[in-house]
């Protein structure tokens, strides 16, 4: 008697828990299309990110840094504590469209995007569920690998898709993001869809049993998408991210628990 082969595997079910939904609330300016002058609003944002850390009740969430600054003085802004109304970030396991179990979160980490680094960190207390966290994984990424992605485009549910590696020698991509663009040393073309809101999302693998890539953008011509498509990120680089910052960390926190300044 044969079995039925099940239709996720336990890695795609894992990504599907440790995948949640990000809203952010942040208030810019713009200009009034009726008096030209300046006004302040609150921008709603929607993005994915997936748990990859956990001490205690405290998750970390790989997402993009484009998410939140859309611009390189945004995110300077942001990082420095320097806007005037700080941005609120809301996170949820399920929907965004409940209640229940949507999550304050706080942005710990963000990348330079001039520099390349588009990454995010955010933290938060979840004490009333367990959240799966998926490993970040050292992988030598070869074209027609297979890949994962589970993201939350806007207007969806969560979405699983499968695809494969469909270039690795993307050297020097640029893609917008607002009034500036973002250049990359070394990104990764994955035949997955992508859309608004699917931007943070991780890119796993079977093979190597973990988070090896983030989603950035999708490969586009013009203002249209030309294939299902997406631009990726190598996690190689998030680990020397996060691992430098965590390091800046303990080394400020060594010198304000050692050091007297006079």
């Amino acid at each position: 008697m044969s079995q039925k082969k099940e239709s996720m595997s336990r890695l795609e079910k894992d990504l599907l828990a440790a995948t949640v939904f990000c809203i952010m609330i942040v208030n810019i300016t713009v200009k009034d299309e009726k008096t030209g002058r300046k006004k302040r609003q609150d921008d709603v944002r929607q993005f994915s990110a997936t748990a990859f850390e956990k001490e205690g009740n405290i998750y970390r969430f790989i997402a993009a840094a484009h998410c939140i600054g859309d611009n390189n003085q945004m995110c300077d802004d942001i990082m420095n504590n320097s806007l005037k109304i700080p941005p609120m970030i809301y996170l949820s396991k399920n929907s965004l469209a409940t209640k229940q179990g949507i999550y304050r979160a706080k942005l710990v980490a963000m990348g330079k995007l001039s520099e390349g680094e588009d990454f995010a960190v955010l933290e938060a207390e979840i004490n009333d569920c367990e959240i799966t966290v998926i490993p970040l994984v050292d992988s030598n990424l070869e074209m027609g690998d297979e890949v994962i992605n589970i993201a939350t485009p806007i207007g969806w549910d969560k979405t699983l898709f499968r695809g494969y590696v469909a270039n690795l020698n993307m050297d020097k991509f640029k893609y917008s993001i607002g009034e500036d663009s973002i250049e990359i040393k070394t990104a990764i073309l994955c035949s997955l869809p992508s859309g608004p809101g699917s931007s943070g999302s991780a890119i796993v693998s079977e093979k190597h049993g973990g988070i090896v890539a983030i989603l950035v953008s999708s490969l586009k011509s013009g203002k249209k998408t030309i294939a299902p498509v997406s631009v990726v990120l190598p996690i190689r680089m998030f680990k020397e991210f996060w691992k430098m910052f965590k390091l800046e960390i303990k080394s400020n926190q060594y010198f304000e628990e050692n050091i007297d300044f006079v």
